[in-house]
């Protein structure tokens, strides 16, 4: 059943045909949207019944004059019993002001044929937004199935770090080096501190294993107000020996007398050698050897020299020189002299090639 409008003396009437009928009051001609003129019937509770845009009422204005509801009353009554489907489909033109257009919104949707954004800023539609999401997506989750796959790229896989770590039930690491797991270490770490704090514990109390206790070590040393020893041996304690050292020192110090604390002391050594003996010899039977100087205990200088026109040779050792042995003392005045700190004291052996040549020796 269709909509019936009629005039009433209560108002305009609206039949529905449901059994209650709505009363408008005077029709009200108004721009709904500042463009498109609108018919509003309103009731008198102020409540928007009807709302028809009206495109041939730009030029009326105000309230409607009585004579005008009847041709106004047949426009309605047609439009409300017109089917949806005769209406006239709205166009871009005619959306609310304030919007853009469906072909204006349409683009900004976008098509299903659309690309996937490229970039993350730019120019592109929803469902090219959309796509570009579902593409990071995509290689976020592959990601994460490779990590779940126990393999990062440029890195272990979780395997190996699984052993690097170790389990909870690993034993402590049994050296400072070697191949261990990190818990491994963790648990000989622990264990060393707790050895550690054993040793402090037992420090504290005045006890270390295989030593004495602090408390002999403090009676070993002493206190301040020890006496000095009286004996250079017998039991006391460092700081009273220290006490005796010091009192022996004062009273040393005090038996010396001044200058041999303040000044130097000349000191008189006596003379290294008291006589000496000079002796001259030639060589008896060229190309053989013979003593020059007899073995003395304590000799302390000895000098030899060759005072021919012939090399000669001599030793030292007790052994006969030869030219190939021997030391050589050059012809015309080539000599051998004993330093202060080492004088030889065994027979010393001479050989010249020439009989007759002349050597002179020198001791003490």
């Amino acid at each position: 059943m269709g909509v019936i409008i009629t005039k009433a003396a209560e108002g305009l009437k609206i039949d529905m045909g449901d059994g209650n009928p709505q009363y408008l009051s005077q029709p009200t001609v108004q721009p709904r949207d500042g463009a498109i003129p609108t018919i509003i019937f309103t009731s008198s509770s102020g409540v928007v019944n009807v709302a028809i845009p009206i495109s041939n009422l730009e030029t009326i204005g105000g309230n409607l004059a009585a004579e005008q509801v009847t041709d106004l009353v047949d426009q309605i009554t047609a439009l409300l019993n017109s089917p949806i489907s005769s209406l006239t489909a709205a166009t871009a033109a005619r959306q609310d002001t304030g919007n853009n257009s469906l072909a204006a919104i349409n683009t900004v949707i976008g098509a299903k044929g659309d690309a996937a954004a490229t970039t993350d800023t730019g120019s592109f539609s929803v469902i090219a937004f959309i796509k570009r999401i579902l593409g990071n997506w995509t290689t976020l989750l592959a990601g994460i199935i490779t990590i779940s796959n126990g393999q990062t790229t440029g890195n272990s896989n979780l395997a190996d770090l699984n052993t690097v770590v170790g389990a909870k039930a690993d034993a402590p690491a049994s050296s400072d080096s070697g191949s261990f797991s990190v818990i491994a270490f963790i648990k000989r770490t622990l264990a060393n501190w707790t050895t550690l704090l054993t040793g402090i514990t037992t420090i504290s109390t005045g006890q270390t294993t295989g030593n004495a206790s602090l408390a002999d070590l403090n009676t070993a040393i002493g206190v301040k107000a020890d006496a000095a020893a009286t004996t250079d041996t017998g039991s006391f304690s460092i700081l009273a020996f220290i006490k005796r050292s010091l009192a022996n020192w004062t009273t040393l110090q005090a038996k010396l007398p001044s200058a041999l604390i303040s000044d130097r002391l000349p000191v008189d050594l006596p003379p290294m050698q008291s006589s000496i003996t000079h002796t001259a010899g030639t060589i008896t039977a060229g190309g053989t050897a013979q003593q020059a100087v007899a073995a003395q205990a304590g000799r302390k200088y000895l000098f030899i020299q060759n005072v021919s026109d012939t090399p000669m040779s001599i030793r030292f050792d007790g052994t006969d020189a030869t030219a190939s042995t021997g030391i050589l003392l050059a012809a015309g005045g080539g000599s051998y002299q004993s330093t202060s700190t080492y004088c030889p004291t065994s027979a010393v052996s001479i050989i010249g090639a020439t009989t007759g040549k002349a050597y002179v020796v020198v001791t003490n």
